[in-house]
């Protein structure tokens, strides 16, 4: 059921009833297909965030035409991902992965930037693992493994694809990266 105190709904609902006045469901349907073949056109970020905006606009504005809540239907259809996890895995689909290991000591927004830029131009990995180093290779003292896994943390939070693997902590190794690969090769969890 629509929300009329959703407040970007109402705002969208309200611009494209002052600049379009009424749309008939099969137009709406029509410029939402529009909008999706901009959309994949495009190999440029900056054209497909303009694009995924229109897109999303249309599509907010159809629940909005239809009496949904734009974010009941989100909801929706998180929930019914979950329920299919098992189904999806089965599908073959796998998270694809880039490992970016270093001290991080501190973590720096150049390490983020490089990760962002990884997964923004890349097309080729689903998310960026921080992974803290146990100790550096050259002996160098470092911060707590626990503050660096903090700091982390906490500078991951700005994009949701970035994660933090504290494997090489866990499992205290030095930092040899032919080592680290191929043991996660041969680990159960991580070798797929």
């Amino acid at each position: 059921m629509y929300n009329p105190n959703n407040d970007l709904q109402k705002e969208v609902e309200e611009v494209f009833k002052e600049h379009f006045g009424y749309t008939p469901f099969g137009e709406r349907m029509k410029d939402i297909q529009n909008e999706f073949f901009e959309l994949v056109k495009w190999d440029s970020i900056a054209n497909i965030k303009e694009e995924a905006g229109d897109l999303m606009a249309s599509l907010i504005q159809l629940c909005s035409e239809s009496t949904w809540d734009y974010q009941d239907l989100v909801q929706n259809s998180l929930e019914k991902i979950k329920r299919r996890k098992l189904q999806y895995q089965a599908l073959g689909r796998k998270t694809k992965i880039a490992i970016l290991g270093g001290a991080f000591d501190p973590i720096t927004n150049g390490h983020i930037q490089t990760a962002k830029f990884v997964l923004d131009t890349s097309k080729e990995f689903d998310e960026v693992w921080l992974m803290p180093a146990y100790k550096h290779m050259s002996g160098k003292n470092m911060a707590s493994v626990e503050a660096r896994l903090v700091m982390c943390e906490s500078a991951a939070k700005v994009d949701g694809r970035i994660k933090v693997f504290d494997y090489e902590i866990k499992h205290k190794l030095a930092g040899e990266t032919f080592n680290l690969f191929k043991r996660l090769k041969e680990d159960e969890q991580y070798k797929d």
